[in-house]
């Protein structure tokens, strides 16, 4: 027996979003902006405040929106994480070249186009989805000093379209085209007046688990602690199927937790699907020849909690 739904709703800033277990937000001033040092001493360069770190070169915020594809979401009776999803059942299972796309905005709620999906009554011990690791963002952000941007200095800077990656590396990626080297000769945002923001989405790859392109290149990274359960990622190529073997042509993330507690499935379960926006964009920031620049604003890959009534 089995039993039909016919969506899965996000609820945003419910619960957590992944990669970064630190509690740490950017330091903001009385009028809500960013507090800055534009002189770019240390290193890293103390530019931006972090409630956890102080002066340094980056500190977690929350975006004004987030854009995900998703290629699949499902639960599994059997770990899946070697990317082996014979005992998985999914509420999207897409086979388009994009996905679905879906933009997460705080604090909006809006519903995940699935269409209609089966899944057994049962106990599922494992969450699993497969996702584009080319991930948007779309974000303005206020500093206490004027910083540059690749387009204008000023207060506020915000995202304008261009394509970087965790690496920080330059290439053209096999699936998603040029991505920028990310560094404050090249900073990939706009900066000037309040008034004269215009944010378009960017984008940042994952497109690797550990520290470069290079020898730090890494497809599986694990032990992601979570409220409900111990999270992995690994990186696929674009076929959904093979390991990742380089940042070029890593193109999706498997992303599995590990239930402390199983689901379960009955045939009248409801499923919801949390995220929470905070310390979800890393705002990044550097030093040109001792001057604060304003470098990317960095998309972590993210977790989402799925719990059913």
């Amino acid at each position: 027996m089995s039993i039909k739904f016919k969506s899965v709703v996000f609820v945003p800033a419910v619960l957590m979003l992944l990669i970064s277990t630190a509690s740490a937000t950017c330091v903001r001033d009385i009028n809500g902006a960013v507090v800055t040092d534009n002189d770019g001493v240390g290193s890293p360069p103390a530019i931006l405040k972090d409630s956890t770190y102080g002066m340094g070169d980056a500190c977690p915020a929350i975006p004004d929106a987030y854009t995900v594809n998703f290629y699949k979401l499902g639960i599994c009776t059997e770990d899946p994480s070697t990317n082996d999803l014979s005992s998985c059942q999914f509420m999207l299972n897409s086979n388009a070249v994009n996905g679905v796309q879906h933009t997460i905005s705080y604090p909006a709620e809006s519903a995940l186009a699935t269409g209609e999906f089966e899944i057994a009554p049962g106990s599922y011990g494992y969450m699993v989805g497969v996702l584009s690791n080319k991930l948007g963002i779309t974000h303005t952000e206020t500093f206490s000093e004027q910083l540059v941007g690749s387009n204008g200095t000023g207060t506020s800077c915000w995202t304008n379209g261009i394509t970087t990656a965790m690496s920080g590396d330059g290439y053209t990626h096999e699936a998603h085209g040029v991505v920028a080297i990310s560094d404050p000769i090249s900073p990939a945002l706009d900066c000037g007046s309040a008034d004269s923001a215009n944010p378009v989405v960017s984008y940042e790859v994952i497109d690797t688990m550990g520290e470069n392109c290079g020898a730090g290149f890494s497809i599986v990274d694990t032990g992601f602690t979570m409220s409900n359960g111990t999270a992995s990622g690994r990186l696929l190529q674009n076929n959904g199927i093979t390991d990742a073997t380089s940042c070029a042509n890593a193109s999706r993330i498997l992303w599995v937790v590990d239930l402390t507690t199983a689901l379960v499935v009955t045939p009248t379960t409801q499923f919801t699907l949390s995220f929470k926006l905070t310390d979800a964009v890393s705002v990044d920031a550097g030093s040109n020849g001792g001057v604060g620049t304003m470098v990317k604003m960095g998309a972590d890959p993210f977790q989402a909690i799925l719990t059913t009534r």
